[in-house]
């Protein structure tokens, strides 16, 4: 086993010079240069609040231009889908089958026919009539009734009226 010696003897400190205190590093920055860093943090904090709101707002209006789009698509379709109704609805064809069908009306005879022109305009191309004369009467023949389906059918709603004024329901007086 190793024994340490001993050492007796007076031991004293080194004369150095002591040293000056240090300074804390915290405070070695003035107030100035602190404010202007935290002035700094900030306006790039609130940079970065105002960009993803910014980024919210674009990204939101997109999506409602998206829906929009997708909505007016569809209007587009049911208008052109109503369009089309409405033409088939208004042919003549459809109006003279409504009228037969569904209001009870019935086709006049041949002989029961009775054309009027008035202020001589001739109603089969819509000039005026040099030949006819304000108030004229003309008969119209099979060959004309079937060239003019909304004459055909005007002069079965005619008829149809006038059949039920003379056909109506007595007054009891």
């Amino acid at each position: 086993m190793i024994v340490a010696q001993e050492k007796t003897g007076y031991y004293k400190l080194s004369e150095e010079k002591p040293r000056a205190p240090k300074k804390p590093r915290g405070k070695s920055l003035s107030q100035r240069p602190k404010l202007a860093l935290i002035g700094l943090v900030l306006a790039g904090f609130l940079t970065g609040v105002l960009i993803t709101v910014y980024c919210s707002q674009v990204i939101a209006l997109g999506y409602q231009i998206t829906t929009l789009e997708k909505e007016l698509a569809l209007l587009r379709i049911e208008n052109h889908n109503l369009d089309e109704e409405v033409h088939r609805m208004t042919s003549l064809e459809q109006i003279e089958a409504l009228a037969v069908g569904k209001l009870g009306m019935v086709r006049p005879d041949n002989n029961n026919i009775l054309v009027v022109t008035l202020d001589g305009i001739s109603q089969q191309n819509g000039t005026p009539n040099s030949s006819s004369k304000k108030g004229q009467v003309v008969g119209n023949t099979s060959a004309e009734q079937e060239k003019n389906p909304f004459i055909r059918v005007f002069t079965e709603l005619v008829n149809r009226y006038d059949d039920n004024i003379l056909s109506g329901p007595e007054l009891g007086v």
